[in-house]
């Protein structure tokens, strides 16, 4: 029940396990723009982003690079991103006919 205890950045970092949401969020969209949109010009910004460094504040490097953590948007790709997933994982189910069986 205290399991959680033993791992310090738990607690004694704020915001610690924030970033893997917000690095999975900024990774979503901007795979999400890779896929459907200017494919070269994101890659471009994405390159960009990985040589600043920390150069800036990451919420602006990010930005720059094409994410919006404070659009609704930029969650909408991780939504959209999980859908796909489901719908994949359905789509294989039923073709081994797994659904059918649970159904």
């Amino acid at each position: 029940g205290i399991t959680w205890a033993r791992i310090p950045h738990f607690y004694n970092s704020p915001y610690y396990v924030y970033q893997y949401a917000t690095c999975f969020a900024s990774s979503a969209k901007l795979l999400e723009e890779m896929r459907t949109g200017d494919r070269e010009d994101a890659v471009n910004r994405y390159k960009t982003l990985l040589a600043s460094g920390g150069n800036d504040h990451p919420v602006k490097q990010l930005q720059k690079a094409g994410v919006d953590l404070t659009d609704p948007a930029t969650v909408q790709a991780v939504v959209d991103q999980m859908g796909a997933l489901v719908d994949q994982l359905e789509v294989e189910l039923e073709r081994l006919g797994v659904v059918q069986a649970c159904r």
